[in-house]
């Protein structure tokens, strides 16, 4: 409805992401925990690699199937690069 009026709708990394159809995310990452600190001490470099990007629902609000990826640019923990693993998710 905003939008419609419009109004601009805005947000910065996931909250960018939640206007798009879908969002690309590494929220299962292990330490992406409030604590994630300690976390880190407690589990080895296997355990911080081990662990894949996600594609989960966003609100749709922009027109078409489109899926926003947040720091694109980067790669994880897990040493992949979040635009490869995009691109192989939208081919999927």
């Amino acid at each position: 409805e905003a939008a419609e009026k419009g109004k601009v709708l805005c947000g910065a990394s996931a909250g960018a992401g939640t206007w798009f159809s879908s969002v690309h995310t590494d929220s299962l990452r292990p330490d992406n925990v409030k604590n994630s600190e300690a976390m880190r001490n407690e589990l080895d470099d296997d355990d911080l690699k081990n662990w894949d990007y996600v594609k989960i629902n966003g609100l749709g609000i922009a027109p078409g199937n489109l899926m926003a990826v947040p720091h694109f640019d980067l790669t994880g923990t897990n040493e992949v690069a979040k635009a490869e693993h995009a691109q192989q998710v939208m081919t999927e």
